[in-house]
């Protein structure tokens, strides 16, 4: 396992930062694909917490679960670049490789695809002796087009509605520059799937995700070996279109052009957890944890995969290591709610609940009237208060198949299947979760649920096939 830790910008201007981020991606990518089966490469999302962190390479590498780790510097100025990088053995130390590399060229991207690809050579000899050296991947032969692409990547990466805002224009003046540039169609799909699960994005969901779909396809067909775009679709026909079988080919499309993206076995751990798969959602979880291991998200979604699998004390002990990485990641207490429900700890589910609705942004005092309707109502008290925040004059959007859970809970089975009718009328993205969801399980014995299920193709024969 190698680590490629950001690389350190001491250009006099400022504003030459995205050119070390993307030089540091680039690298991440291309010794990515040397070989995956023999080198794992951590994701950008674990090696950039320690940018701007000086903290001893043991210590990262320990962090990390790394044998190497590849660190640098870049000094950019006018058209000249100098990039020193060194490889270091993590048991003892030892520096096994050092290079300086010195360019003076207006042409960035010629610049940055040679240096990289030196870099991967050199470590190819070293890490891989018997290996293959890399050619490098060409993406555009327009030099701005390219250095639009990395800002847009740089402001994506800060994963904030402003730096999503300004990621999305950079590609696009990327793609405008270059309309058959592959890696900035990709980047414009992430966008926008990503920003289509905020609820104050504009656009909203409905509209976001044709904008995704679109971009994704575009990518494809210019490159149709992207796996970011592969995984992007994937998850975009098994939240929005519903279809499974789809699905499970673009994931594993992906996974098998890139094995050391992350992001691909995440989202294709969800799927199977989904399907209920639970071990083999388990062990994509496991491979994504890997690649990247001080993901909040990657970290918080191993205990939510042991919710699905009804294993409620592991998925207390994954969330709680994620709140100890970061205790203001909602996702993880949220996680921590429905473990808690599932347990008959009601005092600590409506606190971990209130933490998540705070920290998603409502109101303190709005956010209590969950906790007050517990105490008054108990468990039914507090569903009941939620139910109320989805009809008219209620505060909050409830989507029908929540409606649904909470129907579930309180009993009310006609006004449940209700529910899960209109949430299938509407196509709602929450039904890729029927098959498993702990919270449907008061309707798992009506005749009405198997038929659901058989309508949505998730229902099991005697054989074990789905129908």
């Amino acid at each position: 396992m190698l680590a490629v830790l950001p690389f350190e910008d001491f250009s006099p201007e400022p504003g030459q930062e995205y050119f070390a981020d993307g030089l540091t991606d680039e690298l991440i990518t291309e010794l990515g694909r040397l070989r995956p089966d023999r080198l794992g490469v951590i994701a950008r999302t674990s090696a950039m917490q320690y940018k701007h962190i000086h903290k001893p390479l043991r210590d990262i590498a320990a962090d990390l679960g790394v044998d190497y780790v590849l660190e640098g510097s870049v000094v950019r100025a006018g058209s000249g670049v100098r990039v020193i990088a060194r490889l270091i053995q993590a048991r003892d130390q030892t520096e096994l490789w050092t290079e300086s590399y010195e360019q003076a060229t207006p042409d960035v991207l010629a610049l940055q695809r040679d240096v990289v690809v030196r870099i991967a050579q050199s470590l190819a000899i070293e890490l891989l002796p018997s290996g293959n050296a890399p050619g490098g991947r060409v993406a555009t032969l327009n030099p701005e087009a390219y250095e639009a692409y990395l800002k847009g990547r740089y402001y994506w990466n800060k994963r904030t509605p402003e730096g999503l805002q300004k990621g999305l224009g950079y590609f696009q003046q990327a793609i405008q520059l270059d309309p058959h540039y592959a890696e900035a169609y990709a980047g414009l799909a992430e966008s926008y799937l990503v920003a289509a699960g905020w609820e104050d994005w504009m656009p909203p969901w409905r509209e976001a995700i044709p904008k995704a779909r679109e971009a994704a396809k575009k990518a494809l067909e210019i490159d149709s070996s992207l796996a970011s775009a592969h995984a992007t679709l994937a998850y975009i026909i098994w939240e929005d279109e519903l279809d499974w079988r789809r699905a499970e080919d673009e994931f594993k499309r992906a996974i098998e052009l890139d094995p050391g993206y992350a992001t691909a076995h995440q989202w294709y751990a969800e799927f199977l957890a989904g399907m209920g798969r639970p071990q083999e959602a388990r062990a994509e979880s496991m491979i994504a944890l890997k690649l990247d291991p001080l993901s909040l998200i990657i970290n918080a979604e191993v205990g939510y995969i042991y919710y699905y699998a009804r294993k409620y004390d592991e998925t207390i002990e994954a969330c709680r290591k994620t709140l100890e990485m970061d205790p203001n990641f909602p996702p993880a207490h949220v996680f921590l709610s429905w473990a808690y429900v599932q347990k008959g700890q009601m005092k600590e589910a409506v606190e971990e609940r209130e933490r998540a609705l705070v920290l998603d942004g409502m109101d303190q005092q709005k956010a209590t009237g969950f906790s007050r309707a517990y105490a008054r109502g108990g468990l039914s008290g507090a569903r009941q208060w939620a139910l109320e925040q989805m009809r008219p004059g209620g505060s909050e959007y409830v989507t029908p198949y929540g409606a649904a859970v909470l129907c579930a809970g309180l009993g009310e089975r006609d006004q449940a299947f209700h529910w899960l009718e209109e949430s299938y009328r509407r196509h709602d993205a929450s039904l890729r979760w029927i098959k498993v969801d702990p919270k449907l399980d008061p309707l798992r014995s009506d005749p009405r649920f198997n038929n659901l299920l058989t309508r949505l193709h998730l229902a099991t024969s005697s054989s074990g096939e789905e129908q």
